[in-house]
């Protein structure tokens, strides 16, 4: 678990040169109870690849960031550690996945 500005999110660990990329999640997904939402590499893009991913799952939306080839985001920030030590998380890279914006303080 780890703080992102004022959220709490769930992260996925890896390392860094294994880290998801956005059609990874999306070939996952697919024939799941998990559908791409909004994929920011869409038509309106602005042609770079911002490295996150809306997700619905449940009638839920959730955004899942840090995907490559975007920077990656570092797991030294986790603030709960479930069956890791510190020194994992220190060398792992970390893909958060938190409800979307529209949803906070819903």
């Amino acid at each position: 678990m780890m703080k992102l500005g004022h959220a709490y999110a769930l992260a996925l660990l890896s390392s860094h040169d294994s880290r998801l990329d956005d059609d990874a999640i999306i070939i996952a997904s697919a024939g799941s109870t998990v559908a791409v939402s909004h994929d920011p590499r869409g038509a309106a893009s602005s042609g770079k690849d911002d490295g996150w991913l809306e997700v619905i799952v449940g009638g839920m939306t959730f955004d899942i960031s840090g995907l490559r080839p975007a920077p990656g985001i570092t797991a030294d920030a986790a603030e709960h550690h479930y069956d890791l030590g510190r020194d994992v998380t220190g060398r792992a890279a970390a893909l958060p996945i938190i409800h979307a914006p529209h949803l906070f303080g819903a």
